[in-house]
């Protein structure tokens, strides 16, 4: 099973404010009743790890040429996996929906709407190289390039793909123009995925929470924290 994973910043998570958090999420806990609610899994002065649970009731109407229309009814759960924290990244979700609106929705509802939250920017080069340090050697196979000046007036976009590591031939590819990394595939022993500038990761499995620990540590490390 793939995963998704993406950081993001949070403006004063201190653990005054954790601990108010895992309160409303515990009075929030999601009940077959409800139409959305929280399941918290491990909680500390610093951290929250739970999932969040939206239900939709679903109905889709079928014409029917010989009477009336047939409507057939179900119900759908949608879960966005998160982890709050004192400490950078301060908010992770994973394996969340298309569109989690109703996650955050809720996060800024129980801080007063004072939640300044906000991915980061990376170079996909150096957090590739972070990870590198971590689990060993890996290969580059796949590299986005962007916002390569062609003209006064036009830019284009350049991708790189091969069996090999694809990251010694990033300078011809671009010409000796400006560029920029929106997102690459690495492949190690340990680790298969893609990375992306805004702080997003696509791994190919499941992986355990000291992998997204060291993922999370170079995405930090190639930010510059």
């Amino acid at each position: 099973m793939s995963m998704k994973i993406r950081w993001f910043r949070m403006k004063s998570l201190d653990r005054r404010c954790i601990a108010a958090l895992a309160g409303k999420m515990l009075v929030d806990s999601f009940k077959p009743e409800r139409s959305w609610g929280f399941t918290t899994h491990t909680s500390s002065a610093d951290y929250i790890r739970g999932t969040f649970i939206e239900k939709l009731e679903i109905k889709q109407i079928i014409d029917n040429p010989i009477g009336a229309p047939i409507v057939y009814s179900r119900t759908e759960f949608r879960q966005t996996r998160f982890r709050l924290s004192t400490r950078p990244y301060n908010l992770e979700i994973s394996n969340s929906p298309r569109s989690a609106t109703a996650f955050f929705n809720q996060l800024c509802t129980y801080l007063n709407y004072d939640a300044e939250i906000h991915s980061p920017t990376v170079e996909c080069l150096e957090w590739v190289k972070g990870i590198e340090k971590s689990i060993g050697r890996i290969k580059v196979t796949d590299i986005r390039l962007i916002n390569i000046p062609l003209s006064t007036s036009a830019k284009g976009d350049f991708r790189i793909s091969g069996v090999d590591d694809v990251r010694p031939l990033i300078k011809d590819a671009a010409g000796g123009r400006a560029y920029q990394i929106q997102s690459l595939k690495f492949v190690s022993q340990r680790l298969v995925g893609n990375l992306s500038q805004n702080g997003r990761v696509n791994l190919e499995s499941e992986c355990s929470a000291t992998d997204i620990g060291l993922l999370r540590e170079a995405l930090l490390a190639a930010e510059g924290n």
